[in-house]
């Protein structure tokens, strides 16, 4: 529980910078990294977890590199890269519900700033506090 409450300070620190400048530093992704590499090796020690759910994990972070490849950096990379991190930290199920739901909100968020003319389509709209927020939600919230 611990170690979940320092992926998720250090996601809304990379929430923070990813407002405010539209990047995430590798420090940041790297120390979500931390966090994960401890969680994974404590829980296959403890026998709760194995390697193959800890891949499994880093499924939906995968996905997001590969959509960030093929749509041209649509997506950013520190996006995918914060994601393929906090994978193992979090479990397969709980960041595919945290992406599903960061998605939606995301997507309701946008098509509102486009109805009221704050943004156009070409206007690039931070994800990570959007997958902070959901992942805050599916693991202590539901």
């Amino acid at each position: 529980m611990v170690l979940k409450m320092m992926g998720m300070l250090i996601l809304g620190i990379a929430s923070v910078s990813d407002i405010r400048t539209g990047r995430v530093s590798l420090w940041m992704v790297l120390l979500a990294g931390a966090c994960s590499g401890l969680s994974a090796v404590i829980g296959i020690t403890d026998r709760m977890t194995t390697v193959p759910e800890l891949l499994s994990a880093m499924i939906p972070g995968a996905v997001l590199l590969w959509i960030g490849f093929i749509s041209a950096n649509a997506i950013g990379y520190g996006d995918g890269l914060m994601m393929f991190m906090v994978g193992p930290l979090f479990g397969v199920e709980r960041m595919v519900e945290g992406m599903l739901l960061a998605f939606f909100v995301s997507a309701i968020v946008s098509i509102l700033l486009i109805v009221l003319r704050k943004v156009n389509r070409k206007t690039t709209i931070p994800f990570i506090p959007f997958l902070a927020s959901a992942l805050g939600v599916v693991n202590f919230v539901l």
